[in-house]
């Protein structure tokens, strides 16, 4: 369903049970040791598979892995006492996101919000964010400063783009206009105030580049030793 869920579907499908019973269904009987095979479980075992079929049909598969009960949490944080308005996924209820419906998410980034708390996501300026990137707990990306004669307002700049298969390290903060290219690790407590390139190890304050990594995985130090 990626960042473009119904919003709705948290707080309807943590009070209804449905899901509950089908929250066991991600690995399936066949792959969990724990259950055991016992005479007369076969009809127990065909709903479960019709019932994984249907949730899957329904496109509602990936908010069976979050435990119910942080579903209700994160969707009552964020909706009823927070009122985050364009909010279209689950976010951790101790962080906060602003100017929502500026803020695009690839696929599963919105699982990495949902279960990463005290972020923090400013998108007044656009805030674009790539496939399968990593967000630790802590991290702030902050799209807009405030004007310098006036605090009240804030300043114009370029959205905020972040490449796919990024990882961003807990309490890292990635500041108004930055561009990250596709697989770009951001070190913990890193103040990214420029832009890097793809495959980029970055860190310190304000972020520098540390390493790059190679196309088999490899390290590659910026200077030969």
């Amino acid at each position: 369903m990626g960042s473009r869920s119904n919003f709705w579907v948290d707080g309807a499908f943590g009070v209804f049970c449905p899901l509950r019973y089908c929250g066991r269904l991600g690995a399936g009987d066949d792959h969990n040791p724990s259950i055991s095979k016992t005479p007369g479980t076969s009809g127990n075992s065909t709903m479960k598979r019709l019932a994984r079929k249907a949730v899957e049909r329904l496109g509602l598969m990936p908010f069976l892995r979050l435990p119910i009960r942080q579903r209700m949490l994160n969707w009552f944080m964020q909706r009823c006492i927070y009122r985050t308005q364009g909010l279209t996924c689950s976010v951790h209820f101790t962080s906060r996101v602003t100017h929502a419906d500026r803020l695009v998410l690839g696929a599963n980034v919105w699982y990495q919000l949902a279960v990463s708390g005290g972020c923090y996501v400013q998108a007044s300026n656009g805030i674009e964010i790539g496939d399968n990137t990593l967000i630790a707990p802590g991290v702030k990306i902050i799209s807009a400063n405030h004007r310098l004669d006036d605090h009240s307002r804030s300043q114009t700049a370029d959205p905020i783009r972040i490449g796919s298969r990024c990882w961003l390290g807990a309490n890292s903060v990635i500041l108004p206009g930055v561009q990250l290219g596709e697989e770009v690790v951001v070190g913990a407590g890193a103040v990214v105030t420029g832009s890097f390139a793809s495959r980029s190890i970055i860190g310190g304050v304000p972020a520098r580049l540390l390493r790059t990594l190679e196309h088999d995985g490899s390290v590659r130090p910026l200077f030969a030793e």
